[in-house]
């Protein structure tokens, strides 16, 4: 268990700054900054800061934000479909499209072993320009994989199907890896406006 010490003229619990009430509220505004919701508002105080109550006060404060729910991931619609690991890099792969954002489109494609994430603008996307696009990354990465996860029609097509060998079923809970990097690159566009 953590205890209290002094270092200068600074109280500490463990590695962390006692902070007193009158500098409460200044240390929550400051770690609301850029309104990143509940999880990573409590990252940093975790490592810095510490006052009783402090979890809560944040969760509260990241509740009765409209920016930090808007943040705030949406609970699953259905059971999720667990895949088995992959041994190596381009085994199985995850793909979505992304937008329109600022009139371009963006595929979205997540390697499952190495969660390295791809976000390629692509003005069309028909099923020759999506392989064109695979195409190049099989050019980097090696041998198209051998299953693609998508949910996306254009995805499954026929084109698609003979490129790669296998194309998972429509499922949505099978393609949580291409939704979640779908909401990262979304999030990181909608940061930088």
């Amino acid at each position: 268990m953590a205890q209290l010490s002094t270092e200068g003229d600074c109280l500490m619990w463990g590695g962390r700054v006692v902070i007193p009430v009158s500098l409460r509220e200044k240390v929550k505004n400051e770690l609301h900054v850029g309104q990143a919701g509940c999880v990573r508002m409590n990252r940093l105080p975790r490592w810095c800061v510490w006052w009783p109550g402090l979890d809560k006060e944040l969760e509260e404060l990241a509740r009765s934000c409209i920016k930090c729910t808007e943040k705030r991931a949406a609970p699953p619609q259905c059971a999720v479909h667990h895949w088995e690991r992959t041994r190596a890099p381009w085994q199985r792969v995850h793909a979505d499209f992304a937008g329109p954002i600022n009139g371009t489109m963006l595929l979205v494609v997540v390697d499952s072993f190495l969660k390295w994430t791809e976000a390629i603008p692509i003005k069309s996307t028909t099923a020759e320009r999506t392989i064109h696009e695979f195409s190049a990354l099989s050019s980097r990465f090696g041998l198209p994989p051998h299953y693609l996860v998508s949910l996306d029609y254009l995805l499954t097509s026929e084109e698609m199907a003979s490129f790669t060998r296998r194309v998972a079923p429509y499922h949505p809970s099978s393609n949580g890896p291409a939704e979640r990097a779908v909401r990262t690159v979304k999030e990181g566009v909608r940061a930088k406006r």
